[in-house]
């Protein structure tokens, strides 16, 4: 069985706005489940005072600590996310690349009909390049920004396209949490932002660098993508 954790950065609109040129959706697979939410647990439990430091009142409220949020992050701190988990060899990370300049007119009209889209083109990609097997896949995305009457579709729409269609897979599950109550989403959420960070700042090479070198950093999907699917992580457009 497959285990994904799925969250995203940025906003899915059609523009030439240089601030947001992507719109950058990360898919963490789970090997080791325990091992990677007691590090999850460990990393805040050894950074309470640093997050607490950088944090407005997304990270902590009266009650104490609520959740990781990668907007919240210094810059140090994003560091010590990475070289602290990269070292649990626990996950795997994939990134899906939406170009806000490239996209064509209208593609973002419903914007939860064009995620499930591609979300499907990434799935038949490393299905097809051999990065997951023929499985029982099971999906966790964070809900936020999803209205109720399509909470359903993906799973509907994945299971339409890459199992009854195509045969590639053997089943989708889709479920949807606020991010405060799931930690390993919160985990995807500080990858997709360090990632979107990156494509902005050029602040992360050696972060990024670093999960490639140690065999975590997968993939990276663009759309469109004009047969350019796995792109330079390294190079700032």
């Amino acid at each position: 069985m497959n285990y994904f954790y799925i969250d995203e950065s940025g906003s899915m609109k059609a523009n030439n706005d240089t601030n947001n040129k992507y719109f950058i959706t990360c898919v963490i697979k789970v090997n080791d489940m325990k091992t990677l939410v007691n590090a999850y647990r460990k990393f805040v439990a050894d950074n309470v005072y640093e997050l607490k430091a950088a944090s407005s009142t997304e990270m902590f409220d009266h009650q104490g600590f609520k959740e990781l949020k990668g907007s919240e992050f210094t810059i140090e701190l994003k560091k010590k996310f990475v070289d602290f988990f990269v070292k649990t060899k626990s996950f795997e990370v994939y990134y899906i690349l939406f170009d806000n300049y490239r996209v064509r007119e209208g593609f973002y009209e419903n914007t939860a009909r064009a995620f499930n889209y591609v979300l499907s083109l990434f799935f038949k990609e490393i299905t097809d390049r051999g990065l997951i097997k023929y499985d029982v896949n099971f999906l966790h995305v964070d809900q936020r920004n999803l209205k109720k009457h399509t909470i359903s579709a993906l799973e509907e729409y994945l299971n339409t396209e890459l199992v009854t269609g195509l045969d590639i897979q053997d089943s989708f599950s889709v479920e949807y949490y606020d991010s405060d109550d799931l930690s390993l989403i919160q985990v995807a959420d500080l990858f997709s932002n360090l990632m979107y960070s990156h494509l902005q700042t050029d602040n992360y090479k050696e972060e990024l660098n670093n999960l490639k070198d140690n065999g975590l950093l997968k993939y990276i999907y663009q759309y469109p993508g004009d047969g350019r699917w796995l792109i330079d992580i390294l190079s700032t457009p």
